[in-house]
């Protein structure tokens, strides 16, 4: 999301010339966060010769939204990072969100990315003039990218028309570019021979929610397991569930190189049920057809400008590969929780089988506050179940299941010691299923991010917390009933910055 409701001055430019630890607290050890300055959606994502290159919106001057350029870091496993020089720089404008392919020659990366033209009022505030699309090209692997002489390739007039995803469609041999109608609630698709010169072909929405501005498009294909059955993913950046929050939303459909047309499914639908996943994107040039890789910026512009953390501000999410289940009521995309990229920093398991708690509490043995856990429960349809994490007399956060209200719930009302915005505490939940015999929770912690898988992925919550230092007692619970803790595994997870 960019938006333009603050300065584009920098908040503190003695952070901005010391080094940093990466030991700050609230500082995740296993997502990556830039080592100073404030980030964003993540922009560009592809893998090329056999590297991941994550490019996301940066600040390089301070840790609050301003002076918008492409950051970038790389990475061979999708989670250790090595960040590298900024790709895109700040010129007259400012580089807004956008996408990156491989060329033709499959040697050159093609970057295309909103450049946003403002300017200042009386009154020193920014103000937009125009958001119009432009092309740049890398001949060093993705290091660098120098603009075209022609840019803007692409301009409306509009203040409100950005964030282009760009692919190149090897049926219709053209490129195609889906830019956001932001204000419009739509998608405009584009065409071009030789990315310079662009026609629009046709238009998406408004569909699903509509409560905010569309933002962020990804587009891409995906292949049912059975091999037998493609789909077309549309992913928007837009609403949540719960009215003034943001999130992403999805709608599965068929594309016949010009127009997409959705599946009649009971929209809308949305990735990630938390208040803090928002602009994901997927990885281009990888090759698969069964799954594709999203990453998606873990905060909201709700209220991230006043997150208490100083030398940065944002992170990543964990590496989500995304994949298309049937079911009943038509086809659904699932997250995988991401065991098998960060299979290689779990420590030793402490677990429990067959484990019965009725009121009571049970408490692993050590304190934590970067951990995996995965819970399997069963009960017979009252009270309330999970875990309690980042718990001291003061704050808390819970993952759990509401058995008699059919919820699985993320609630960091005391999630953050200090209120720092009135909209930040709070309850995000998504449905249970009476299917599911046994239910399913994969809770992946990591200091200040908290990301929930239900039932493998059927659904996610991602929310950030901010709690004190010494929060980091951790506790299974079962509350007004009895349940069965069928399986309970939980792992330290080591820092991939150490």
């Amino acid at each position: 999301m960019e938006t333009i409701s603050r300065t584009s001055t920098s908040q503190s430019e003695a952070n901005a010339s010391g080094k940093t630890t990466r030991a700050e607290l609230h500082r995740p050890q296993y997502h990556f966060t830039p080592g100073k300055h404030w980030m964003n959606d993540p922009n560009g994502l592809i893998m090329f010769n056999g590297m991941y290159h994550l490019y996301y919106q940066y600040n390089p001057h301070g840790n609050q939204w301003g002076h918008m350029s492409w950051g970038h870091a790389t990475s061979s496993d999708l989670v250790h990072w090595e960040e590298q020089a900024v790709a895109i720089s700040e010129k007259e404008y400012m580089i807004f969100s956008g996408t990156t392919a491989l060329a033709s020659d499959k040697q050159t990366l093609i970057a295309a990315f909103t450049s946003f033209d403002h300017g200042l009022n009386a009154k020193g505030e920014l103000i937009a003039k125009a958001q119009h699309q432009s092309i740049a090209k890398s001949n060093d692997g993705g290091y660098s990218y120098q603009e075209i002489a022609t840019n803007p390739v692409l301009d409306i007039g509009s203040k409100e028309f950005r964030d282009p995803k760009l692919f190149f469609d090897d049926k219709t041999q053209k490129w195609n570019m889906l830019v956001s109608l932001s204000t419009e609630r739509k998608i405009a698709f584009y065409h071009s021979e030789d990315l310079e010169k662009w026609k629009k072909v046709s238009e998406f929405g408004p569909l699903g929610n509509i409560d905010m501005v569309w933002e962020c498009p990804d587009f891409f294909e995906l292949q049912l397991h059975d091999n037998t059955t493609t789909k077309w993913i549309l992913t928007v950046s837009a609403g949540h569930p719960q009215n003034g929050y943001l999130g992403v939303q999805y709608f599965i459909g068929d594309f016949d190189g010009t127009r997409f047309v959705p599946d009649k499914l009971p929209y809308p639908l949305y990735l990630d049920h938390g208040k803090d996943f928002y602009a994901g994107i997927t990885f281009a040039n990888t090759g698969r057809k069964n799954y594709a890789t999203m990453m998606a910026w873990v905060g909201s512009h709700i209220y991230s400008a006043d997150t208490p953390t100083d030398v940065w501000k944002g992170a990543m999410s964990l590496p989500r590969d995304l994949f298309l289940t049937a079911t009943k009521g038509g086809y659904r995309l699932q997250s995988k929780p991401p065991h098998s990229y960060l299979a290689s920093l779990y420590e030793k398991p402490w677990g429990r089988k067959g484990l019965q708690l009725y009121n009571g509490m049970v408490e692993p043995p050590f304190k934590s506050k970067s951990f995996m856990a995965r819970l399997l429960l069963k009960n017979k349809g009252s009270g309330t179940a999970g875990i309690k994490f980042h718990r001291s007399e003061e704050c808390e956060t819970v993952v759990g299941v509401d058995f008699a209200n059919n919820e699985v719930f993320l609630d960091r009302t005391k999630g953050a010691t200090k209120i720092f915005d009135p909209k930040f505490p709070g309850k995000d939940f998504v449905p249970t299923d009476a299917s599911w015999q046994t239910l399913q929770i994969d809770l992946f912690v990591d200091h200040s991010v908290v990301e929930v898988f239900v039932q493998k992925g059927e659904y996610c919550i991602t929310n950030l917390v901010f709690p004190d230092e010494n929060c980091n007692t951790i506790k299974l619970f079962s509350e007004g009933g009895m349940t069965f803790f069928e399986e309970f595994e939980i792992r330290n997870i080591k820092s991939i910055w150490k």
